[in-house]
């Protein structure tokens, strides 16, 4: 940069003038054919990224468990639970955090709730006043993204504020006992999702 204002120096301020105006188009243009990312987008992407990263160095650890369960199905070992224990379900914590990054990302988005339980994630998202004659379009949205980030989960989208209560309340008790009574609530709350 330095040298480019000593050589326009040299040969006059109408140079200067141009060497600007070329240099300010061209970022311009850069900006609009999307070549640099936008600072949130940018952000978002990371945190995915290294969330990715972690998620494929524990899949590299688990392969082993997994090949044993099946050794023990396949031997005729029923993996039944006991029965005066609660049955346990497979929550994970990870794709619904990555999940309300991605529901926050969209605009108009204020909070977000999201419980990723067996092969269901559901996310409920506060839309901000001025955006509620858009929420069709927010859901339509959000739906897509989570569709594309998580095909093999069945996702429900919902922007009604009670739904949203229900499911940070749900959230937090996921974190702390995971037993069948949090996925049939799950269940109810998708119910009321559908109307």
């Amino acid at each position: 940069m330095k040298k480019l204002c000593r050589f326009s120096r040299a040969l006059g301020s109408g140079i200067l003038i141009t060497c600007w105006i070329v240099l300010l188009f061209n970022a311009g243009c850069a900006m609009y054919n999307q070549e640099q990312p936008f600072q949130a987008d940018y952000k978002l992407q990371q945190q995915m990224d290294k969330k990715g990263k972690e998620e494929r160095q524990t899949q590299k650890q688990a392969p082993p468990a997994q090949a044993k369960q099946k050794q023990s199905q396949s031997a005729g070992q029923s993996s039944a639970p006991k029965q005066g224990k609660p049955n346990k379900i497979k929550v994970d914590h990870d794709t619904a955090n990555r999940s309300k990054l991605i529901a926050t990302s969209v605009e108009g988005v204020t909070d977000a709730a999201a419980v990723a339980i067996d092969q269901e994630l559901s996310v409920a998202v506060a839309v901000a006043q001025m955006k509620r004659f858009q929420l069709k379009g927010i859901r339509k949205e959000i739906f897509h993204r989570l569709r594309k980030a998580y095909p093999e989960y069945q996702v429900h989208v919902s922007t009604d504020r009670k739904i949203l209560q229900e499911l940070k309340k749900l959230e937090k008790k996921t974190y702390q006992q995971q037993t069948e009574a949090e996925k049939k609530r799950l269940q109810k709350i998708n119910q009321d999702m559908k109307g």
